[in-house]
C-alpha cells in the first residue's frame, strides 16, 4: 500500500512539474559545468563524474551507470533544485511523454500522457534507451518510474510499468 502511495506521489508530482513547465514562456539556462555528486565510497569527496557528456549515476543497488547525460539534452529545463524536466522527446517535443530526472537521487520520473498507453508505452521507452546510452541490462536496473495519471488510463494510473524492454511479458491492456 505505501509503494502506491509514494507511485501515485511521484506522479503527481511529475504531473504538476509538467504543468508549471507548461504554463511558464520562460527558458532557464543550464550552466556549463560538470555534473557533480558525493560519492560516498570516497570519503564523501566530492567528485565530477561527467565524462564526454557523459553522466554517471547509481542504481537503487549502488552499482554505477554510465549514461548520456540528460541534462545536456535540448528542451531540458531545471525545475528545481537538481530536478531537471523534459516535456516531449529530444527532436520531438510534441511527443506524448515528460520525463523527470531527479541528480539528487539518480531517479527518472516518465510520465505517458496519450493512448494507447501499450503502444506509447514502447515508445517511449524505446526513445529512452536510446537517449541514455546505456545497455538494456544497466538501464533496467536504474531507478525508473513509468506511469500515467488517473484521468488517462484510471486501470494502470498509481502502478509502475516499468520500461518495456525490462518485463517485455507484461501487458498492459
Amino acid at each position: 500500500m505505501k509503494i502506491i502511495i509514494a507511485l501515485i506521489s511521484a506522479l503527481l508530482m511529475l504531473i504538476v512539474v509538467t504543468f508549471l513547465w507548461n504554463s511558464s514562456d520562460e527558458n532557464i539556462e543550464l550552466e556549463e559545468k560538470p555534473y557533480e555528486r558525493v560519492d560516498i565510497t570516497n570519503n564523501n569527496q566530492l567528485v565530477s563524474t561527467t565524462f564526454d557528456d557523459k553522466l554517471i549515476v547509481y542504481t537503487l543497488e549502488g552499482n554505477p551507470v554510465r549514461i548520456n547525460d540528460f541534462t545536456r539534452f535540448d528542451g531540458v529545463r531545471i525545475v528545481g533544485e537538481g530536478f531537471y524536466h523534459l516535456q516531449g522527446l529530444p527532436g520531438d517535443k510534441d511527443a506524448p511523454v515528460g520525463i523527470m530526472f531527479n541528480s539528487n537521487n539518480d531517479s527518472f520520473s516518465i510520465a505517458i500522457e496519450a493512448e494507447p498507453v501499450n503502444n506509447n508505452h514502447k515508445v517511449v521507452s524505446d526513445a529512452f534507451r536510446l537517449m541514455m546510452g546505456a545497455s538494456d541490462e544497466e538501464l533496467c536496473e536504474l531507478n525508473v518510474l513509468v506511469g500515467v495519471s488517473h484521468d488517462l488510463n484510471p486501470v494502470l494510473s498509481g502502478k509502475n510499468l516499468g520500461l518495456s524492454f525490462c518485463n517485455p511479458n507484461t501487458s498492459l491492456q
